[in-house]
């Protein structure tokens, strides 16, 4: 019995399924239709900018085809799809053309709802029998994150950890200043004062470490420790401070120094 040859355009469905998902660019190809996904917007809802191109030389596609689409997350969540957007909706106007011809693209913007806060990629499922591809297409893409901004609430957004209130140092003595930045970004400067130091750190991170020696001819006595930060935020400084209050004893005369 002889082998029996497929058509050339089942061979193409069946390369096309066989192609494995790509994740990065967010694209699913083979010979004929390549979709992929350009853009992504997440608001009050989740907006996918889908491309569809016929990549074929000798092919044309409705665009009347009804595709079927699924939002999922990596935590088995799937969102509502709630409309599309595009040429399906100017397909009865005389001037959209009714068919993807070789070499043309189509662009559709797909509205689901919003994904929960912690999802970090979502799957895009493509039922595209309407449009003559066998199985499910499936694109993934990363979930955009809203860049932290400058609390102006937050009122304090600098503080400092150690050392304590109060406490008592020897002439001679150095103590580790601890600053941490509570704010969601980091201060473009921050500067400790204390006695006659001046320390500037113009890359600060969430936790920061300075060191203040005493020096031996400090006259005993109650001095203050400030740290000033400063934001930049839209070309304007906000600026944020902490203060603490410590001692220098009389433990050597200053007579004998």
């Amino acid at each position: 019995m002889g082998h029996m040859k497929l058509p050339s355009f089942l061979f193409s469905l069946f390369f096309l399924l066989w192609q494995a998902p790509l994740v990065f660019p967010q694209s699913f190809s083979g010979e004929g239709l390549v979709f992929s996904i350009e853009g992504i917007s997440v608001t009050t809802q989740t907006e996918l900018s889908l491309l569809v191109t016929n990549k074929t030389e000798t092919r044309k596609y409705s665009r009347d085809g009804v595709m079927r689409y699924r939002l999922m997350d990596e935590f088995g969540n799937e969102y509502r799809f709630l409309r599309e957007e595009g040429a399906r909706q100017a397909r009865h106007e005389p001037s959209v053309p009714q068919s993807l011809y070789p070499g043309e693209s189509d662009q559709k913007k797909l509205l689901f709802e919003r994904p929960v806060p912690k999802s970090r990629e979502l799957t895009l499922l493509i039922d595209a029998k309407g449009a003559g591809v066998d199985g499910d297409v499936r694109l993934s893409v990363a979930v955009p994150q809203e860049a932290p901004r400058f609390d102006p609430d937050d009122e304090g957004g600098v503080s400092i950890v150690q050392p304590l209130e109060g406490i008592v140092l020897e002439r001679g003595e150095g103590m580790t200043v601890k600053v941490r930045i509570t704010q969601p970004v980091l201060p473009k400067k921050i500067v400790v004062l204390a006695l006659d130091h001046t320390l500037e750190d113009v890359s600060p991170g969430n936790d920061n470490l300075y060191d203040i020696n005493v020096p031996l001819e400090q006259a005993p006595g109650r001095y203050s420790l400030s740290v000033v930060a400063d934001w930049d935020v839209g070309g304007d400084i906000e600026t944020r401070s902490a203060t603490l209050s410590f001692y220098v004893k009389d433990n050597i005369p200053l007579e004998i120094l």
